[in-house]
């Protein structure tokens, strides 16, 4: 006997042509039976007719299958599809590289200028006359005595909103309902 030419199987649009073995197992795939070669030892009698409801079944049935899977990529588009993978990587890589090399030059030259500073004030105070140095140490006093006055009138602000807020809590009926 001789084999028969391949069989076309279709699935929604996509065609596969297959022989033999190959043809069942992607007709079992879609969940369909294997095309059949007329030389067929299988085939002893046709089917038997079908109703028009089975026929309609059969259709949606048809139409709700898969489509066969496409075939394995090439070598080609394998090879494309790691060339784009590495230039993805490698533009991760790079950005990531940019933006470190950025914060640390940023981190680096603040803590750079803020010692030239220090040692600018220092080297200030060091060459300054007695005169000078005790109107240095007023300035700071007065700095300091400015801060305090702050704080001193942000902690009294506080002293007194929590004694609102105790009032309040106890049920004096003082609060404005608005919450």
């Amino acid at each position: 006997m001789r084999a028969t030419p391949p069989q076309a199987l279709r699935a929604g649009t996509t065609t596969v042509r297959a022989t033999g073995a190959a043809r069942r197992t992607a007709a079992a795939q879609c969940g369909r039976r294997a095309i059949s070669s007329p030389s067929s030892a299988s085939r002893t009698s046709p089917p038997p007719p079908l109703s028009p409801r089975q026929r309609q079944r059969q259709r949606q049935r048809q139409r709700q299958r898969p489509p066969i899977p496409p075939a394995a990529p090439t070598a080609a588009e394998v090879a494309s599809l790691k060339a784009e993978t590495a230039q993805r990587w490698r533009r991760i890589i790079l950005t990531v590289a940019f933006a470190s090399v950025t914060i640390t030059g940023t981190i680096y030259g603040a803590g750079l200028k803020t010692q030239q500073e220090w040692k600018e004030e220092k080297r200030k105070v060091q060459e300054a006359s007695a005169d000078e140095k005790i109107a240095i140490l007023h300035q700071h006093r007065a700095d300091l005595e400015r801060q305090r006055g702050e704080i001193e009138w942000k902690l009294a602000e506080l002293r007194a909103r929590i004694k609102a807020d105790a009032e309040g809590a106890d049920g004096s009926g003082s609060g404005d309902g608005a919450m």
